[in-house]
């Protein structure tokens, strides 16, 4: 049907079932899935988080805080995104997600990957965030 087709494309980004029933969490809830606290969770992904930046050469001044003229992913604003079901959080852990999910798509895709910097090992060592996110 037209509406499955819809569920597929659209991945969730808006609340589903008979009465909008199957939604996002609260922040609360959300938070309390990774221990209670994002910043409790990103100090678990730290290394990771600084080995991807590393390899990415991040980041720009465009998306560091105010005042920074370079930064890591792990400086990255964060905030509560309940609008979108697939980031939830903005920030390092959705910027470490979408970078380690690209990197490990194109291996698994025979592409070259991570510019030949990373071995099969690191890139599932990375997975990590898409995995736990």
């Amino acid at each position: 049907s037209a509406q499955g087709v819809e569920y597929l494309i659209d991945q969730g980004s808006k609340p589903r079932g008979e009465n909008g029933q199957c939604a996002l969490g609260t922040q609360a809830q959300v938070e309390g899935r990774v221990g209670g606290s994002v910043d409790g969770y990103l100090r678990l992904y730290k290394p990771l988080l600084a080995k991807l930046s590393e390899l990415l050469g991040c980041c720009a001044k465009s998306l560091c805080p105010a005042g920074m003229e370079s930064c890591s992913l792990e400086d990255l604003p964060g905030s509560w995104d309940p609008a979108h079901w697939y980031t939830t959080f903005s920030g390092p852990i959705y910027a470490g997600k979408y970078f380690a999910e690209w990197i490990e798509l194109t291996m698994l895709n025979g592409m070259d990957f991570a510019w030949g910097k990373l071995s099969v090992e690191e890139v599932m060592e990375l997975s990590a965030f898409v995995t736990q996110y």
